[in-house]
């Protein structure tokens, strides 16, 4: 049976006013540009959907904020579980990247991935088709140090007007939040079911995470030692095996552990294995 995946990600849309914001996310998700767009007041919402792959659906939640400063009071508010930005600003007028790199302080200090470190946001320096070549060609430089001082994921010449690199970034944003997710799930739900070679185990439905050693719905203390050996032992293989190894080795070891009668400390196939690989 296929297991579909569904991601809802959250993106910001934030800079100074005029720079081009709405103009960027509806070349994005509608394939259009006006130049008569009414200025955001607050913020506006548009959603995107991608089909990745056919067991893959993104779903892009899109908060255009506006640039207006009586906005950044509510930053917190609309910045909220927020898993992807978008920091826009006119390549053509040097204050708003000033102001880009404000908003990037704020988005941090409000904001962060469940491990403290920052959510993924791009730089986008729009109206590029304004600039000559040689003045695009000069900026290179000062956007790289501007978006590794202010811990940028990274940034994009655009144009909302020529559609000048809009897919790309929703490409590449895209594909850090996935990485980001994924990342998250295996720390979050790195949980095996130990449903093989064990009646009791069946029984009472125990559940193993990888670091915590933790049984839910065991009402024997006893088991807790075995597990808790068990996690040990694929802790010592963590370097020399890969994922789906090391759950094929913890549930093995599980099924040895819960068959040995109470106080047997042999080794079995499965330590040797583990003491194999970490050696490797």
């Amino acid at each position: 049976m296929e297991v579909c995946t569904d991601h809802l990600f959250k993106v910001l849309v934030i800079g100074d006013k005029f720079v081009g914001k709405t103009s960027i996310v509806l070349r994005y998700v509608k394939k259009s540009f006006s130049p008569n767009y009414k200025t955001t007041l607050g913020v506006d919402f548009m959603l995107k959907t991608i089909q990745l792959d056919p067991r893959t659906v993104v779903r892009l939640q899109f908060w255009d904020i506006a640039g207006q400063e009586r906005t950044r009071n509510l930053s917190r508010v609309f910045f909220k579980e927020a898993k992807g930005a978008l920091v826009v600003f006119d390549a053509s007028d040097c204050n708003t990247l000033e102001s880009a790199a404000q908003w990037k302080r704020d988005l941090d200090s409000k904001v962060t991935r469940d491990n403290g470190q920052p959510i993924p946001a791009l730089l986008l320096a729009n109206k590029c088709d304004l600039l000559k070549q040689r003045d695009r060609d000069s900026m290179a430089p000062t956007l790289d140090d501007f978006c590794r001082d202010n811990h940028f994921t990274g940034w994009f010449e655009t144009s909302a007007k020529e559609d000048i690199n809009i897919q790309e970034v929703g490409s590449f944003l895209v594909d850090r939040m996935i990485t980001n997710s994924s990342t998250n799930s295996r720390r979050k739900k790195d949980v095996i079911k130990a449903e093989r070679g064990s009646d009791h185990c069946k029984r009472n439905n125990h559940i193993m995470d990888w670091d915590g050693a933790r049984v839910i719905g065991s009402e024997n203390n006893k088991y807790k030692r075995w597990i808790k050996e068990a996690i040990e032992i694929r802790k010592r293989g963590t370097n020399s095996i890969n994922r789906d190894d090391g759950a094929f080795l913890l549930s093995h070891t599980w099924d040895t552990l819960l068959q040995r009668p109470p106080g047997d400390r042999r080794r079995g196939q499965s330590d040797r294995r583990a003491d194999h690989a970490s050696r490797k």
